[in-house]
């Protein structure tokens, strides 16, 4: 299919089917009869027309010879277009109900008995599914086709910052602890308008993450922030990439830039370029332990600059941050009071608290009991719960306790 013919056809059968969707509103303005009908057949060319346009966005924006799936389509592009010029006959008051210029708009009447109407979404149906299967095809070929095309060696990243690395393998947060920290964090994520990492990775939420370390040449400052960011999200938002690589060809060195401009370039522009879809894609970036960033006027320049993303409509980022209450991380905060929910962990009810601390401490002694020739019985509960009572409300002290206790000889 050559491109320009091919988008002028889908052109064509869009806006038939705008046309379409407009008598179907004049008719639930003005009959009384048969409105749950017209609005099936209203909403099923609406679906149709959304598919169209995609299938024409994607006709545009590609090479014709590289669309395989959607070159197949001519025919039935023309039988669709046939399809929906009959049926918009058939409803059009000026062709089928010649006495409404003489009895005004309440002499409407809907003409289509319902199995008309089942007939015909059936038919509009399948003309969706066949095109939007192609769609999918020539979608994933195109996106595979920019991935090979597309260099992201330029940009500076933090192997080792995201959250499944070889360096985080072990600190997956315990089964059956935080169990109400985690459910509020869910909510969080999911909300149109406001589980830990591996629960969001597994709902497909989570788009990047970095883990900061204080010592660390990648990891100790926010140099590889957005760049390490950026790589990461463009696997879960393929839609990024050639802005990606543009940005990347327009400056080679922009992992080397200022943090704002890396912000802008890399995550702000790249996200107000992606084109708005039905249903918002929602996406959560975890940034932990931002206090062990070395630099503190890094700290806030980054709090400053990730509340604007809020822009992009087609594409809504949450940030989950992680820190320690230090001084810059609270400042920083203070310059932002409108634009984040926060948690305190140690504001959590004590019971809870001790309850999931516990069971921490119930989980290291069996580890260290297999490693080692324990009795059974050891430590024994009164052992347990002065270690319990010495951690609380820190699980951070609960750590160091059973990593001094497993080094001991």
């Amino acid at each position: 299919m050559d491109p320009l013919s091919g988008a002028a056809s889908v052109i064509a059968v869009i806006q038939l089917t705008g046309g379409i969707v407009q008598i179907c509103g004049k008719y639930l303005n003005n009959v009384k009869n048969a409105t749950q009908d017209i609005q099936r057949f209203q909403e099923k060319i609406a679906a149709l027309a959304q598919v169209l346009q995609s299938l024409d966005e994607l006709i545009r924006g590609s090479d014709g010879n590289e669309l395989t799936a959607t070159q197949d389509l001519v025919d039935n592009i023309a039988k669709c277009s046939s399809a929906l010029t009959n049926l918009k006959e058939k409803i059009n008051p000026e062709t089928t109900q010649r006495r409404m210029r003489k009895w005004g708009l309440r002499a409407l009447k809907w003409p289509l008995a319902r199995s008309e109407v089942d007939s015909a979404i059936m038919e509009l149906e399948w003309y969706k599914t066949t095109f939007a299967l192609s769609l999918q095809v020539d979608q994933t070929r195109s996106t595979n086709s920019i991935h090979k095309k597309i260099d992201l060696s330029k940009l500076q990243t933090a192997k080792q910052a995201a959250f499944d690395s070889y360096d985080n393998q072990h600190s997956e947060c315990l089964p059956g602890t935080r169990i109400d920290l985690l459910r509020e964090i869910d909510e969080w994520a999911k909300s149109p308008h406001g589980k830990f990492v591996s629960r969001l990775q597994e709902q497909e939420l989570l788009g990047a993450s970095f883990f900061f370390r204080r010592g660390e040449e990648d990891r100790g400052t926010a140099k590889k922030l957005f760049p390490t960011l950026t790589e990461q999200l463009v696997i879960s938002i393929p839609q990024m990439l050639p802005r990606v690589q543009k940005a990347i060809d327009d400056d080679p060195n922009i992992s080397e830039k200022v943090l704002r401009e890396q912000f802008e370039k890399l995550l702000l522009d790249l996200l107000s370029g992606i084109e708005q879809r039905e249903e918002t894609t929602r996406r959560v970036i975890v940034i932990d332990a931002l206090d062990e960033c070395e630099l503190e006027d890094d700290i806030g320049i980054i709090l400053r600059l990730l509340p604007q993303v809020r822009k992009s409509t087609s594409v809504q980022l949450r940030f989950l941050l992680t820190s320690r209450p230090e001084l810059p991380i609270r400042l920083g905060f203070e310059g932002i009071i409108d634009a984040y929910q926060d948690l305190v962990l140690y504001k959590i009810e004590k019971p809870v608290i001790e309850y999931d601390i516990s069971l921490y401490f119930e989980d290291q002694f069996v580890r260290l009991k297999q490693r080692r020739s324990f009795p059974p019985d050891w430590p024994g509960d009164a052992a347990t719960k002065e270690l319990v009572d010495r951690a609380v409300p820190l699980f951070i002290a609960a750590a160091t306790l059973c990593r001094f206790i497993g080094d001991a000889k």
